[in-house]
């Protein structure tokens, strides 16, 4: 891999590099993201099957930002996954080249659906895309629609052989009928579409050339990633007609009420509420009825000012946490978001690799030539140019060539090793003799020299 990044690097010709199934780990990125950002002609490179992990995404990814000439590039059936599809995505907010990249069987996820859609809104050359076999849900099909839906350049679109149920395939359907979208070709392949969709994707092809690929057309939605309108009660319908008159519940209660005690009854309150053209169901009516009857501890079975204030002032407290909860899910969702797109592209590791990269040694071919010094070194010239530069000869050696160099032994010093003695017993090892101590004498002794020819003798003293 060194040899071919350096290769990368110096070469002027090659165009098209295919180096599918080859096992190609992070380590082989690091070499490859080197040679593909100082490369100046390759075209078109097929990355597919190897062992690209999530570190190799960010790293070829800080290759191909640097690069100014790639226009195809396949990273189909590697191990990407989220972390490494934002760095690839990420260079293309810098590379002004790349037209088409192939990221199926990468398991992007959602991660990685979120990455796709960043790019879609803001890169401006990308043709074609393929995110088939990534375990997209609907979830990531809603996220991706957003960014198709921005998306301006986009002529093919592959998406197919992932969950998105019938909800995700209606939204990128309608994703592309906008005016804006270029979008040619929709494969979603082995997806179930309804029968709206299908209708939608005739009408896109009266205004543009469009072509879409699906599963086939079912009839009912599917459960998983169906989506719920909410439904709006009575209560809110009964004030929505009240702001649109602009009356206040006292003079909504006064107009109801033609004996001026501000007290109907529930029957009277359904009746007028019918007559005024309210949009509510019989069962609505008699719901409404009840529910703003029973606000009070009031034994009165009408409606009076007081129970149709409360019932009011619950709805619009209720309204409110609602879109106060609302709010605070988008608010988390954007902060997941920008979790996941805050990845830094390690453009220091491209140049961390030039000192690893061999350079080509050059070795005499004429013997012939003569030897002269230039300042610090000495090199072997010919009549066209110098071959070959040696490191300078150091003064002391060469002012006495032939005198002897001293050297030195240095003995290690270590522990004596005991050794068996020869003449000992066999098994029993030699100890030293130990030096006699002499004796002390006891006090009060006294030695005493008799005459000559008699021995040394001890007496003691009484």
């Amino acid at each position: 891999m060194r040899s071919l990044s350096h290769a990368l690097t110096c070469n002027r010709i090659l165009q098209h590099l295919d180096l599918s199934g080859n096992k190609l780990d992070d380590k082989a990125a690091l070499l490859l993201a080197s040679g593909i950002a100082k490369n100046s002609t390759l075209l078109s490179l097929n990355l597919s099957g190897n062992l690209l992990c999530e570190d190799s995404g960010l790293i070829l990814g800080a290759g191909l930002a640097e690069n100014k000439r790639i226009q195809e590039m396949n990273l189909s059936w590697n191990q990407l996954c989220g972390k490494g599809t934002v760095g690839v995505l990420k260079a293309l907010e810098m590379n002004t080249t790349l037209t088409s990249l192939d990221l199926s069987w990468n398991g992007l996820l959602y991660d990685g659906s979120v990455a796709v859609s960043k790019c879609l809104k803001s890169c401006k050359t990308l043709t074609s895309l393929d995110v088939s076999h990534n375990n997209i849900n609907w979830n990531g099909a809603y996220v991706i629609s957003k960014g198709l839906a921005a998306n301006s350049t986009l002529q093919v679109l592959k998406i197919g052989n992932n969950p998105l149920t019938t909800t995700g395939a209606m939204d990128l359907v309608m994703a592309v009928s906008g005016d804006d979208s270029r979008v040619r070709l929709l494969d979603m392949i082995d997806v179930a579409v309804l029968g709206e969709a299908e209708l939608m994707a005739v009408m896109v092809m009266s205004k543009r050339k469009f072509q879409l690929i699906h599963g086939g057309v079912v009839r009912t939605a599917d459960v998983l990633g169906e989506r719920k309108e909410r439904e709006i009660t009575a209560m809110e319908r009964v004030i929505s007609y009240m702001k649109s008159l602009g009356l206040r519940p006292l003079e909504l209660l006064r107009a109801f009420d033609k004996s001026a005690h501000i007290n109907v009854s529930k029957r009277e309150f359904k009746n007028r509420l019918k007559r005024a053209g309210v949009p509510l169901w019989r069962y609505e009516l008699e719901s409404l009825a009840q529910t703003i009857s029973s606000r009070s501890t009031d034994s009165s079975m009408g409606i009076n000012y007081k129970k149709l204030m409360d019932e009011v002032q619950h709805q619009v407290l209720s309204e409110r946490n609602r879109k106060i909860a609302e709010r605070v899910k988008r608010e988390k969702r954007r902060e997941y978001h920008r979790r996941i797109l805050n990845v830094n592209l390690p453009l220091e590791v491209l140049s961390e690799t030039d000192e690893e990269i061999p350079r080509p040694t050059t070795t005499l071919s004429d013997r012939s030539g003569s030897v002269t010094s230039h300042g610090r070194t000495l090199s072997r010239t010919t009549s066209k140019k110098s071959v070959l530069s040696l490191p300078k000869i150091p003064k002391s050696v060469s002012s006495h060539p032939t005198q002897p160099l001293e050297i030195k032994q240095i003995v290690p010093t270590q522990r004596p090793v005991k050794t068996l003695s020869m003449c000992a017993p066999l098994g029993c090892p030699h100890k030293p003799e130990k030096k006699k101590l002499k004796k002390k004498r006891k006090k009060g002794a006294a030695m005493k020299r008799h005459q000559e020819g008699q021995s040394w003798m001890s007496v003691k003293i009484i």
